[in-house]
């Protein structure tokens, strides 16, 4: 995993930072323990998330006070802080240096893990949009380099930056009719939106130009991730083209959702999952 720190200067030495981590011994699996075994103190295990999870609790981002989401409110500390990016960065990267710790650990420790007080910090007082795309490996340098011009020329778009943006490389796999590496390995980009939650839904200009050039075909290829903010703009602004996202792979799972539910008894309500332009099964 590699961390790219965008508010800092493109020369900079700390701009990239990189953790390689290997498992000792068996891959790890998921347990209901109450022993927490990660090199981050405090992070849950995946058994506690689980119960959390199942257990109906609201999510804290739910429970914030009406005024720190409400367009015109009196303004927040979070607020003030995300009007200097590269002050917000800095700060950030001190709570992230504990995951970068390059070595081999048993299993699980070798995961890299956000605590759980890192977690109520980020849910509870800074809201943000996570985006993230993959890459075909081949447009990979063309791509990064238009990024790096956005960011760093004459636009200076890194002012729409807080957090760093993390970097990984997936390599491919021929199961998944739907997943972003279906064919090919692929480089992901994972990016994230402090500032449009801590100025009341203000537009973030400088990363929405970066996130447009992402999908532009400067990058062409680029998938983005089904769980994760973006394709809701995207589909209503330029109209979703699964053959256009997922190549064969799109009408291969239509095939397959045709077999399986042929009366569409669990068909969605999104317009989307459509496959009546495909040739037939």
């Amino acid at each position: 995993m590699y961390c790219w720190w965008i508010t800092r200067r493109r020369d900079a030495a700390d701009a990239l930072w990189h953790s390689s981590v290997q498992w000792e011994g068996a891959p790890p699996q998921p347990t209901t323990s109450a022993h927490t075994p990660f090199s981050v103190a405090g992070a849950l295990t995946d058994g506690q998330l689980a119960a959390a999870l199942a257990g109906g609790r609201e999510p804290a981002i739910s429970l914030q006070p009406l005024q720190r989401t409400q367009r015109g409110a009196p303004p927040t500390p979070n607020a003030v802080g995300v009007a200097f990016p590269r002050a917000f960065g800095d700060v950030t990267s001190l709570g992230m240096q504990p995951m970068f710790t390059n070595g081999s650990f048993p299993a699980r420790n070798a995961i890299i893990a956000e605590s759980s007080a890192l977690y109520r910090m980020q849910t509870d007082g800074f809201q943000y949009d996570q985006y993230e795309v993959s890459l075909p490996l081949n447009v990979v340098g063309t791509c990064y380099t238009a990024l790096s011009e956005k960011l760093y020329g004459q636009e200076q778009r890194w002012r729409g930056f807080r957090a760093p943006a993390l970097l990984r490389f997936v390599r491919g796999e021929g199961e998944g009719l739907l997943s972003p590496t279906q064919g090919a390995s692929r480089a992901y980009i994972n990016i994230e939106d402090y500032v449009r939650y801590q100025t009341f839904g203000a537009v973030n200009s400088d990363f929405q130009a970066i996130w447009a050039t992402l999908r532009s075909p400067t990058c062409a290829g680029s998938r983005m991730h089904w769980g994760k903010t973006g394709w809701a703009a995207d589909v209503h602004s330029s109209g979703f083209h699964g053959t256009g996202e997922y190549g064969d792979g799109w009408c291969a799972f239509g095939c397959v959702v045709k077999r399986v539910d042929p009366t569409g008894k669990f068909r969605s309500t999104s317009p989307i999952w459509n496959w009546d332009s495909c040739p037939a099964c």
